[in-house]
């Protein structure tokens, strides 16, 4: 009997993301599709204009605030030991630089290692399970725009629903009634949430504080990142975003292929005549390292210099240091075996002796 693998721990919180992604699109076609039609044919055209131009932004932060990297902090060396306790001054308040344990390294001020990703966040706010997302520094601004914009188009489909149901009350009930009364439900239940959670955001922005360094802060504290309540939502809404720390970890393997290119291109042209060899060979190998051209390369390139690559000279280096160092050694064995001994000591005969290595001529 095969046993059952267990259920990777990203399934759940994306199954739950994408329920609230389907319930908001599946609620919002129902209601353009009947009860707003129907306001608009015999009523004004104000309600579906309004209606689109706040789900539209409210569908497209919610995707950003989903998908944008919340401000995911590198990993330290596993291994790595907490050494001495660190600390920083802004505006004179003093911020211990908390060691993370999982991370292995000190967090800066504001940054807080996330339960549910495993991650160090900068500014981190909380988890969303809504988003399946940190809440951060770079996306913070997204999930306030989409909380915003989702309470207001969920007024305007409440006030719309009852609208249409005052009209039609005397009607008997039909599909566009049904799905009326489907949309009312969860539009009110879900009203008071949101008006909570944006006036809860709103406070935050202002005060320049947190969700998650409520339960963190002292009490009677000053919060020296207060910059005034204007300068507080210019920086919450309009400053530029931080920079995305997990891009720049691939950026020093480009770097290294791109240095390499270029400390080739950089050697004499004197010292170099690959435009007389043969049309196989490239800018930084030798003949014998083109595959499948063997003799008829080391033919084609008679008297020409090839020169090496940087890695190949550095190997080549180390070659013949070994070899060098290992046939002092082994004169050195001779040497006290016959009793007739060269060195005085063993650093003089285990230092090995400065060589140049030149390009090969083939």
């Amino acid at each position: 009997m095969i046993p059952a693998r267990g259920v990777p721990h990203w399934v759940l919180p994306s199954l739950f993301a994408s329920f609230h992604f389907s319930s908001l699109m599946g609620l919002s076609s129902l209601f353009f599709s009947f009860p707003c039609s129907w306001l608009a044919v015999h009523v004004s055209l104000a309600f579906p204009l309004v209606a689109g131009i706040l789900f539209i932004p409210a569908v497209a932060n919610l995707l950003l605030a989903s998908f944008t990297d919340p401000g995911i902090l590198h990993r330290g060396a596993e291994g790595r030991a907490e050494l001495v306790i660190r600390a920083l001054r802004v505006k004179e308040s003093r911020f211990d630089l908390h060691w993370c344990r999982k991370c292995h390294y000190y967090c800066p001020p504001r940054t807080f290692h996330c339960p549910c990703c495993n991650v160090c966040v900068e500014e981190f706010d909380h988890h969303c399970k809504w988003l399946n997302n940190c809440i951060g520094c770079r996306n913070f601004r997204f999930f306030f725009l989409f909380v915003a914009f989702l309470c207001s188009y969920n007024v305007v489909i409440l006030a719309s629903c009852i609208t249409y149901l005052v009209l039609n009350f005397h009607q008997a009930y039909g599909a566009e009634k049904i799905c009326a009364i489907m949309v009312t439900i969860p539009a009110a239940l879900y009203l008071l949430p949101l008006l909570v959670l944006v006036g809860s955001q709103a406070s935050f922005i202002t005060l320049a504080k947190r969700t998650f360094e409520l339960k963190l802060r002292e009490a009677g504290r000053a919060n020296p990142f207060d910059l005034g309540w204007a300068r507080n939502w210019y920086a919450a809404l309009c400053a530029p975003q931080g920079p995305k720390y997990m891009v720049r970890a691939a950026k020093p393997k480009a770097a290294t292929c791109r240095s390499r290119k270029a400390s080739v291109a950089q050697l004499d042209p004197q010292m170099s005549r690959l435009n007389t060899a043969s049309a196989g060979l490239s800018s930084h190998r030798c003949p014998q390292d083109v595959p499948g051209q063997g003799r008829a390369a080391k033919a084609d390139a008679k008297r020409t210099w090839c020169p090496a690559s940087p890695e190949r000279k550095a190997n080549t280096a180390m070659r013949g240091s070994q070899a060098w160092l290992s046939g002092q050694r082994w004169r050195m064995a001779e040497e006290v075996r016959t009793g007739n001994p060269k060195y005085t000591s063993a650093a003089e005969w285990s230092r090995p002796q400065p060589r140049s290595f030149q390009c090969l001529k083939f």
